[in-house]
């Protein structure tokens, strides 16, 4: 995965400031559940906790954005973050078909909207290709930088019941005689 945007900036960047990492992601939510014979049709909405690890920064497009914002031609930043927890809400919604009473398959997509703090610190040595290189601090408006975790989640899944135990699955048909 190429990484995650940053929002809040003072510019705006199509392409991900920090990525890729690992995350955490810990979802809570209420569903309503539709059943028939072998299908089951699941509406969800909740909110979600999520925390990454071991962010990365893109300097080559932190970079790019602080050129086109500064008006610059050449720009090497330094910069460190501080990383927060972030929380947000999700809908969605799951399509499970059992293929046998112990084989089924899921197709779940989810939307996400949510973000976390993400204060950034540091310094560019800026040069519009005429002057003498200088370093500029970054403004305090980088203080303002959050970690986007907005967008869609798809999911294919295979659900296996072993058939002992608890009733899983879907009803089991009877038989007419």
């Amino acid at each position: 995965m190429s990484g995650m945007n940053v929002k809040g900036l003072p510019f705006e960047s199509q392409k991900p400031i920090v990525g890729p990492n690992f995350t955490i992601f810990v979802p809570a939510e209420l569903v309503i559940q539709l059943k028939g014979q072998r299908v089951e049709f699941d509406i969800k909405a909740g909110v979600f906790g999520f925390y990454g690890f071991d962010h990365k920064i893109n300097y080559g497009n932190l970079d790019r954005g602080i050129r086109t914002y500064e008006g610059l031609q050449i720009v090497n930043s330094t910069v460190t973050y501080k990383n927060k927890p972030g929380y947000g809400y999700h809908a969605g919604a799951e399509l499970t078909v059992y293929v046998t009473n112990q084989l089924g398959i899921s197709l779940e997509t989810n939307y996400l909207v949510g973000d976390s703090n993400f204060p950034i610190q540091g310094s560019y040595i800026g040069s519009n290709g005429v002057d003498a290189a200088e370093t500029i601090q970054l403004s305090d408006e980088y203080q303002n930088a959050k970690i986007d975790f907005t967008g869609y989640e798809f999911s294919i899944g295979l659900i296996f019941n072993s058939g002992g135990g608890g009733k899983a699955g879907p009803p089991k048909r009877k038989r007419r005689r």
